[in-house]
């Protein structure tokens, strides 16, 4: 009998190490950065593709305190972020190898001056990096420069604001594919509702410069973002390249023109309608599956401020539109001002879809019975791979409603073989479970997720680690931040 080998890691070749370094979970590929001269070579290029720069000031701690409440981040982490942000910074200047590792950058922008020396290190580091793809501006203090404009690389794919800048500032970048113009508002730790941003404004969306960006970058882009006043401002012929486009709807949005994505954008895959949806939204609605015949991404998330009353007849109607979706993987349902009575209507046509892989629900104002949780769990098919569902518990006895009730839900969960991230929200009050019960029902976890914060999963060893994610680090979080893009998706705006 030949005599047993030992595999030992200079075995492997360092394209394997490649491909095995990549699919792991960023806290898993940092430490092989400390292992040698080779791994460090291949984990650096996963560990700082994607990198943060925080100008941020102690006004930044009143913001955070607004849209998560404690913990909040101390002096010392701001200090800390800000230090460690200059330090990447002239490493990239000072590096050429690990400048071209370097594929997204993601400027926290909530300092209490104007930050010149910063903004310069930014554009130093910026003219050092040769494959800049994707570049997120968050915050809007400092203000985009256009010295930081002139300094992205026409090559740029991906461009993200919070404001809408000059034409002229970008009128070099002629390759994005992927625009998105201002963010009007957010979603807090503590509330289910969205929660405008008070130094947002309609000024922001500048309506004559959101055209004249979006029609001098018509020829590549297929990904939009923009907000609801500024439908009916673009041309028509803008829409009929995009495969995706998000519209998020602010106080007094004119939703009727939204009925011109439905008739203009045939090539649509991936449509996003979030906001202040009045229930107009539910007579524009087509009446069948032919129109966006191509569509794989849906999401309907409207405040209860704006749908005081959900009717059957609406819920008719969206079941229609969902019906004989045979492409449909992706659907998020969030109408805030429904019950459980109308919600439920919806539920057959979930089911019917039967490729749908990523799921979120939200299960109304009222509170569930028993056998509601039952009924909820009838939406959970084997082939769903990241879920969100948003369960009221705000029964006037729910301090004392028995955990129990929560149960069914998780049993169902449990059975399904490739869910692998799961978030829930309790409506009008926490749920009485903690990540550990979510992580011990449901084996195949990577990110478990209560009430908008976080925790990656680590089962690598005897006992269950979770890590759980900054609140800064959720709110200001990119696709690159996740194990799937399914999962991003579900989370984009919540």
């Amino acid at each position: 009998m030949a005599a047993s080998t030992k595999l030992v890691a200079s075995d492997l070749p360092i394209e394997t190490w490649t491909h095995i370094i990549q699919f792991l979970q960023y806290s898993h590929q940092i430490p092989f950065l400390h292992v040698s001269r080779s791994f460090h070579a291949i984990a650096v290029r996963f560990v700082f593709a994607s990198i943060r720069i925080y100008l941020v000031g102690k006004e930044s701690s009143e913001f955070f305190a607004m849209s998560y409440g404690p913990p909040l981040p101390s002096d010392e982490i701001l200090e800390r972020s800000m230090q460690r942000s200059w330090e990447i910074l002239q490493h990239i200047k000072d590096n050429p190898e690990f400048a071209s590792v370097v594929k997204t950058i993601i400027v926290v922008a909530m300092a209490d001056s104007h930050s010149i020396f910063e903004k310069l290190c930014l554009i130093q580091a910026l003219q050092a990096i040769p494959r800049l793809r994707s570049f997120y501006w968050f915050g809007r203090s400092p203000e985009l420069s256009e010295g930081l404009t002139a300094s992205l690389p026409p090559s740029l794919r991906n461009l993200s604001l919070e404001t809408v800048p000059s034409p002229t500032m970008l009128q070099h970048l002629n390759q994005i594919t992927h625009l998105r113009l201002v963010h009007p508002f957010y979603y807090a730790r503590n509330t289910h509702d969205i929660v405008h941003d008070d130094h947002w404004s309609e000024e922001l969306a500048d309506s004559e410069s959101t055209v004249v960006i979006v029609k001098s970058m018509a020829v590549t882009l297929k990904e939009l973002s923009l907000v609801a006043r500024n439908v009916s401002e673009m041309p028509i012929r803008m829409y009929s390249a995009l495969t995706t486009l998000d519209i998020c709807a602010t106080f007094n949005s004119d939703v009727a023109s939204m009925e011109l994505v439905f008739r203009h954008a045939p090539l649509l895959e991936c449509l996003s309608l979030v906001g202040h949806i009045s229930v107009d939204i539910f007579s524009i609605l087509p009446n069948d599956s032919t129109s966006l015949p191509y569509l794989r991404s849906f999401r309907l998330s409207c405040e209860e401020v704006a749908l005081p009353v959900i009717s059957h007849e609406a819920i008719r109607v969206l079941s229609v539109f969902l019906e004989g979706r045979s492409l449909l993987r992706r659907l998020f349902v969030r109408l805030a001002g429904a019950s459980w009575y109308t919600l439920s209507d919806l539920l057959p046509t979930i089911e019917s879809l039967v490729n749908l892989e990523v799921l979120g629900f939200h299960a109304g104002y009222r509170y569930l019975e028993w056998e509601d949780f039952n009924q909820l769990a009838s939406l959970f098919s084997s082939k769903l791979k990241a879920v969100h569902i948003a369960i009221p518990w705000n029964h006037q006895d729910s301090a004392t409603i028995d955990v129990n009730a929560l149960w069914p839900l998780l049993f169902y969960l449990g059975k399904l073989p490739r869910l692998t991230f799961l978030h829930l929200y309790g409506i009008g009050r926490y749920l009485p479970i903690v990540p550990e019960d979510l992580v011990n029902e449901v084996q195949h976890l990577e990110t478990v997720g209560l009430n908008r914060v976080l925790w990656d999963v680590d089962k690598s060893q005897a006992e269950v680690k979770l890590t759980e994610w900054p609140p800064w680090r959720l709110k200001f979080s990119v696709e690159e931040d996740f194990a799937c893009p399914d999962d991003a998706w579900l989370m984009t705006y919540h």
